[in-house]
């Protein structure tokens, strides 16, 4: 094999080796971007996900109920939104310091993962000590036995026993997404976000109630469950 031969099949093999680098460069940098991505739409204590990232999550969700609406003639069961709201937290946060409080979201975060577990249920840390469930296709009473449910977890749950009166508990709010008022787009977004008020008022029902209490609001009557 002459000098020229060698020296072609040596640039083809650098070639080779420089275009596998490339590609696993590329690689590399889509996978940090897809992880950022992931940063960027989840809460980085409890690894639920944030407000961003439940918008987003809440966006695909109801396209997928437009179109299932608009292509059936069996209605979509109505989704309901669930709100909860810590009892009693801030004084854990300020008695036994930040770091006691953190454990008590994760141990409220692993609570939530459990009890809402669907891949279609979409589960947010909004901040502070308040998290969102948007639940979809249950019935009512699936809704409420399942927000009874997280109240009872919570209520139960040795990690949030601090002394008698600084336990946490959980004041809760049901409200439901009226998805067959309208399905365009602007006006589900409009009614998804009616829902949320609603369910932060029922849960505000619920601490006047006495708290650790779920309050679901039907029409405009409040009713404890």
């Amino acid at each position: 094999m002459d000098t020229i031969h060698i020296l072609f099949i040596a640039v083809i093999i650098s070639g080779v080796v420089y275009i596998r680098h490339l590609l696993q460069k590329t690689q590399g940098l889509e996978e940090e971007k897809q992880e950022f991505e992931r940063a960027a739409l989840t809460d980085h204590l409890t690894k639920l996900l944030n407000r961003r990232g439940f918008a987003k999550a809440l966006q695909r969700q109801m396209s997928v109920i437009q179109r299932y609406t608009r292509d059936n003639a069996v209605p979509f069961r109505t989704p309901y939104m669930i709100l909860i709201d810590l009892d009693g937290f801030k004084s854990v946060n300020d008695i036994y310091g930040h770091q006691k409080g953190d454990q008590v979201l994760l141990a409220v975060a692993n609570i939530l993962k459990d009890v809402f577990h669907r891949d279609t249920d979409i589960v947010c840390r909004t901040g502070g000590d308040e998290f969102l469930i948007f639940l979809s296709g249950s019935t009512q009473t699936q809704a409420i036995a399942l927000a009874g449910l997280l109240q009872k977890k919570i209520t139960n749950e040795k990690q949030l026993h601090f002394a008698t009166k600084h336990s946490i508990t959980a004041s809760i709010g049901v409200a439901l997404v009226d998805i067959h008022q309208d399905t365009k787009t602007d006006a589900m977004d409009s009614v998804c976000e009616t829902a949320k008020v609603r369910a932060d008022q029922a849960m505000y029902r619920s601490k006047e109630r006495g708290r650790n209490v779920v309050t679901i609001i039907i029409g405009d009557t409040f009713r404890q469950v």
